[in-house]
């Protein structure tokens, strides 16, 4: 019995350090419009990679065009649940969270994708977490009742849940590219939300049938235009970092504890263009218990050789623990009561010498404990 139980164990273990490790996989894909010739390859690419889920940066299908099923569910059927099309099997769960685009609500088309898809919350603008990562769906359409300005309903719904979020990622879809090279339509404006400021990792959107990497004001973009219409021409805009309007493709993601890596693959299943993505680090450690005046803080996070431990002390004896993702400790250190005053106390440690990744420090006092994330890049 007992050897039944230590190899559960093991295998908890292992399956524990897999997903650190190796992570999840989905894919990002916008503009099908579903019945285009390149719309097929790039679902047979896309169910390739074999994802966990797929998202969709909206125009998932023309509204006065054919039936939503010929345009969505005979290329995606295999991720939709419920599935009550006719092209085969769905999903057991949901696996395609969908954005909305202009072309989705064109001639009242929003209520047959409303009723033809199964989203959270009031499927127009909603988020989920799937792993490491926090996903938010807005709906860029002007029509929205909600709103598309920075101070709008909806905008005020994403920066409230992005403060609360607490996962490694958060990225932010929706149709309308706040930024883009694409000349059919160009950047728009009114989605050039803070998405930096309010605590998102990267954003991603379509409506131009272009790929795009974008770099604006320190922070990713990425247009994913090329799921089946016809590819636009282009005109380079400031912050632009790699583009490609020569190719039909999607978006392969893979999120770990380190990082996540974004992967623009075309057709011919050809690297076109990779990058890593840091993770989201939260400045103030979260406190299991609090002291009277606690102000705890780990800057700077990201780490570069040093980092620091700041907080509020009333001459208490203490301790700092910091260990790796799988707790094995790599800095231990405890303090004598003198070692500080009644004001503030600033710890400095050296980091230099441990790996990039994700670490996890923890300051004890008596029986009271913060603990928090560190990141090393």
């Amino acid at each position: 019995m007992i050897p039944i139980i230590r190899n559960v164990v093991l295998l908890f273990v292992s399956i524990i350090h897999f997903n650190l490790i190796f992570g999840q996989k989905f894919a990002v894909v916008s503009d099908i419009h579903g019945s285009f010739p390149a719309t097929l390859s790039v679902s047979n690419l896309v169910k390739s990679w074999h994802p966990e889920f797929i998202i969709t940066c909206g125009d998932n299908n023309y509204a006065s065009a054919n039936a939503i099923d010929a345009q969505i569910g005979q290329f995606y059927h295999e991720f939709i649940y419920p599935y009550t099309g006719s092209y085969g099997l769905g999903d057991s769960v949901n696996s395609f969270y969908s954005a909305l685009g202009n072309h989705d609500v064109e001639d009242g088309g929003i209520s047959s994708y409303l009723s033809y898809v199964n989203l959270p919350g009031n499927e127009r603008y909603y988020d989920f977490v799937k792993g490491f990562v926090h996903f938010f769906c807005i709906n860029s359409n002007a029509d929205e009742p909600d709103g598309v300005a920075d101070t709008s309903v909806q905008a005020q719904w994403l920066q409230n849940h992005l403060a609360a979020s607490t996962s490694l990622y958060n990225l932010v879809y929706f149709h309308h590219s706040p930024y883009t090279s694409g000349m059919a339509h160009g950047s728009i404006t009114y989605m050039q939300w803070p998405f930096k400021q309010w605590g998102a990792t990267a954003v991603f959107s379509g409506h131009d049938h272009i790929y795009e990497r974008l770099n604006v004001g320190n922070f990713p973009y990425f247009v994913c235009g090329t799921g089946g219409g016809a590819l636009n021409a282009v005109s380079l805009v400031p912050g632009s970092q790699f583009i490609d309007n020569l190719h039909h493709g999607a978006l392969l993601l893979e999120a770990t504890a380190e990082n996540l890596l974004v992967k623009f693959i075309n057709t011919n299943d050809s690297l076109i263009d990779s990058y890593f993505i840091a993770p989201v680090i939260s400045l103030n450690i979260n406190k299991s218990e609090s002291f009277d005046d606690p102000d705890v803080t780990i800057y700077p996070n990201p780490a570069g050789n040093h980092v620091s431990i700041r907080f509020k002390n009333n001459r208490q004896p203490y301790s700092i623990t910091i260990t790796d993702i799988f707790g094995r400790i790599v800095f231990f250190k405890h303090y004598i009561n003198n070692s500080c005053n009644f004001e503030t106390t600033i710890h400095e440690i050296d980091v230099e010498d441990l790996t990039k990744g994700i670490y996890f420090a923890k300051l004890s006092c008596q029986d009271k404990e913060y603990s928090g994330k560190i990141v090393i890049n």
